[in-house]
């Protein structure tokens, strides 16, 4: 006698079970996917602001180290540095055709005065004649790169004690001014135009980058300080990622 077989499909069960896991699946899947994502977006914000922030530090480090450069048979400019302010400064150098840099970059020609401030949350440098260069550029309508938040300066000035002229620290004026001894006393801003300005042999920098990136997963316990260690407004649930760099740069041939 032939057995005869019935095909069978799934039972119902099984048929639940079966969505059940595929659903699962999909779910890790999707998940994976999403963190990937994240993971990714969040990358790409620490990527820009780590090299905006190297590059805004690299020209400042170059360009404010030039100031009082001359060769050998050249005087000192008597504006080498000039502290405008916590926020501005301006350098004065001669070019020797070959290391001294304007503010893009490139070989300087002739005698340069750059002016370093910032300018509409951008960090500007504006020669005497020509374009200005901004080493961090204002927030633009694509929400990428960074903002500049704060930017502050303070100048280490030597007070003394005075030492023979042919050491050859700072710039008499030719009239037998205090020359100092070529040692940072105290960092301050002096007044524009004050007798300490010659006196400048360094310059602390900071600043204060941050995404125009967003993203949920920024979270913070409080507010991310400035360079003066006030809290920036809204800063705790903004969703953005901040970076403080700070330098000290010392001048040439001072």
């Amino acid at each position: 006698m032939m057995e005869i077989r019935h095909n069978q499909g799934f039972t119902l069960i099984e048929f639940m079970v079966a969505l059940t896991i595929s659903l699962l699946s999909l779910l890790a899947v999707s998940e994976l996917y999403l963190n990937s994502r994240q993971s990714a977006r969040l990358q790409q914000m620490q990527n820009v602001l780590t090299e905006e922030g190297r590059f805004a530090i690299s020209m400042l480090q170059r360009t404010v180290a030039q100031a009082g450069f001359r060769p050998v048979t050249a005087a000192m400019p008597v504006s080498a540095m000039t502290a405008n302010s916590d926020r501005s400064l301006s350098v004065m150098f001669t070019q020797d055709g070959n290391q001294m840099r304007d503010c893009a970059g490139n070989a300087a020609v002739g005698n340069q005065t750059l002016t370093i401030a910032t300018v509409n949350s951008a960090l500007r440098c504006t020669p005497a004649v020509g374009n200005a260069v901004d080493w961090i550029a204002a927030p633009d309508a694509s929400g990428q790169g960074v903002e500049l938040v704060d930017f502050r300066l303070s100048y280490g000035v030597d007070t003394g004690p005075a030492t023979e002229p042919s050491l050859g620290c700072g710039d008499d004026l030719g009239n037998g001014n205090l020359r100092g001894d070529c040692v940072v006393d105290v960092y301050q801003v002096p007044a524009v135009g004050s007798a300490l300005q010659r006196n400048i042999r360094s310059v602390r920098a900071c600043l204060v980058l941050r995404t125009n990136m967003t993203d949920p997963s920024v979270l913070k316990s409080g507010a991310v300080i400035d360079c003066a260690g006030a809290a920036i407004a809204n800063s705790q649930n903004d969703r953005r990622l901040y970076r403080l760099l700070r330098t000290t740069i010392q001048l040439k041939n001072r």
